[in-house]
This record gives C-alpha cells, sequence and structure tokens, in this order.
C-alpha cells in the first residue's frame, strides 16, 4: 500500500513548479538530457527553456529524432524570446564506448554539464523475466543501469567546484507490485537498480557537491504508450506531460534540497511535501521516502 506523504496531489502543472518562477531560473547553466528528443525528456527540455537554461544538450540514439528536436526546441526557444542554445549529440547510452566518446567530446569541447537529468531507459520485454533470456535482460540492465553508473560518475568528476543537480526520472515501477510491475519486471528490475545506485552515491556526495533527486514522472501518453498500444480511450487517467516536465526543473534547484538521495512522486504538492511533519521527516528520519525492504527492523 503506498502512503502518499501529501493531502493534494496534481496531475498537471502548478504555480509552485513554474519553471518561470526566478527562484528556479536556469540562467548561465549548461543541462544535459538523455532521450531528450521525446516525450516526457522532450517536454523537460521545453521546461529548462521556460527557465532561461543557457545550453540544452540533447543526447539520444537515432540522428533523425536528435534533428527533428533540435529543430523544434529553437523555435520554441525563438518564440519565447530566449537565449538558449539547444544542441543535439548522437550517443547509444547503453553502449559504453559510446558513451565514452560523448564524455570525451564535451570534454574537448570545453563542455561543464551543470545539469544531468538521465530520462532515457528501455521497458524491456513483457513476459516472465526468466522467460526473458540472460542476454536480453543483461541489455536491459546496460541501459537502465550501466548508463546510470557511467553518465553519473563522469558528470560528478567534471572540473570545477560549481554545485551540480542530477535528475533521475525514475518510474512508480520499482516499488509497487501490481500487474503492471508483473507485465514488464526487467523494467522494474532494472529501474529499481538505477534509483538504488544513486541512493547509495548520494550518500557519499553533499547536496552541496551533487544534489541527486530521483522521481516518478506519472502515466504519461509517450509516443512509446502509444506504440504499445494505449491512447486517449485506453481508461487511463493519463497525466499532463508538463507536470513532470515542471518537475524536474524544480529538482534541479535548491529548493530541492532536503530530497537529496530520495525518491518522490511529481504529483505530491512541494508545499505540503517540505512542511510540517514531512519536513521533520525528511530532516532527522534517514529512511524516509528511500529505498528499502518494508516489514524489516
Amino acid at each position: 500500500m503506498l502512503i502518499i506523504p501529501t493531502k493534494t496531489s496534481h496531475k498537471k502543472p502548478y504555480p509552485a513548479i513554474s519553471p518561470e518562477r526566478a527562484e528556479l531560473s536556469q540562467a548561465g547553466r549548461t543541462i544535459l538530457v538523455t532521450g531528450g528528443g521525446l516525450g516526457i525528456g522532450f517536454a523537460i527540455c521545453r521546461a529548462f527553456i521556460a527557465a532561461a537554461a543557457s545550453r540544452i544538450i540533447i543526447v539520444g540514439r537515432r540522428t533523425s529524432v536528435i534533428d527533428d528536436a533540435v529543430t523544434k526546441l529553437a523555435d520554441i526557444t525563438k518564440s519565447q524570446g530566449r537565449d538558449t542554445i539547444i544542441l543535439g549529440k548522437q550517443c547509444d547510452i547503453a553502449n559504453l564506448d559510446s558513451s565514452k566518446a560523448l564524455w570525451g567530446q564535451l570534454a574537448e569541447e570545453g563542455i561543464i554539464v551543470d545539469t544531468l537529468v538521465l530520462n532515457a531507459a528501455t521497458q524491456g520485454g513483457p513476459g516472465p523475466i526468466l522467460e526473458r533470456g540472460t542476454t536480453k535482460v543483461w541489455q536491459d540492465l546496460a541501459m537502465n543501469v550501466q548508463s546510470t553508473i557511467y553518465f553519473t560518475e563522469q558528470f560528478h568528476k567534471q572540473p570545477g567546484n560549481k554545485k551540480k543537480y542530477l535528475v533521475n526520472v525514475s518510474s512508480a515501477v520499482i516499488h509497487k507490485f501490481d500487474e503492471p510491475v508483473r507485465l514488464l519486471p526487467s523494467y522494474s528490475f532494472t529501474k529499481n537498480s538505477a534509483a538504488f545506485f544513486l541512493q547509495q552515491a548520494a550518500l557519499h556526495v553533499t547536496a552541496e557537491d551533487m544534489q541527486i533527486v530521483s522521481f516518478n514522472p506519472g502515466q504519461i501518453l509517450t509516443d512509446a504508450a502509444r506504440n504499445a498500444g494505449f491512447d486517449e480511450t485506453s481508461g487511463i487517467d493519463w497525466d499532463d506531460e508538463n507536470l513532470p516536465g515542471h518537475f524536474a526543473v524544480w529538482a534541479a534547484s535548491p529548493e530541492a534540497n532536503l530530497l537529496h538521495g530520495r525518491f518522490v512522486w511529481a504529483h505530491w504538492d512541494i508545499d505540503e511535501l517540505l512542511s510540517g511533519e514531512n519536513e521533520q521527516k525528511l530532516k532527522t528520519d534517514d529512511n524516509y521516502l528511500r529505498l528499502g525492504v518494508i516489514g524489516l527492523a
């Protein structure tokens, strides 16, 4: 049973997480978004444009998708009167050599990433995990876990003492055990592993050094969901894709400091989450909103 820590739950953006708030300004920052060409990743890029980010780097596997997204985001930037530079970088994040080449190129170009958004992931395939086969499950691990480890390491080891922000687009499947999770067991297993790795990493870096926040973006009708056979008539109460987009910008701000190393839902009202009993738990309970085994002391 999920105990929701806030009385208020949102399905679309609301003022407290608006990227146009001065307190959430991303001016002067370079943002790198994996899987930023489509769906939630694209919505996150839009939100960072609204927050006046200086540069947004889209990382993706397919050049055609990257080029299309760069063109669209550049048009959005122009229409909003922003100066955000949009760059596209081809990279298969499941391939370690490809990832090494990307970070090597960034270093050669003198680009320092201030905010890393880990969004790209594979859902794997449906059916029992023991029938998926070792090779395919290992490929899922490379995409969802190895990439998280490598990108986090490279992000953290960049030169300079400027505070870094890492935002991990996770999923509710990392802690739920209902039918959807059983349909995609490899996705649940690997996304849980990625979030747990970041939780462990947060134990060894302070929020002032590299703030790490993982969050569930909600149920978004993305192109991937449509390709899986879902649409507006599927009986699912879909969330607005701009909710995780705006939440990602907020998570990359000092206001989310108390959530360092924690997992939250984009739906939860941040004013309630960071006040009263929740605030006290975040300050005093090291296990609050962290992954673990429920029921064991």
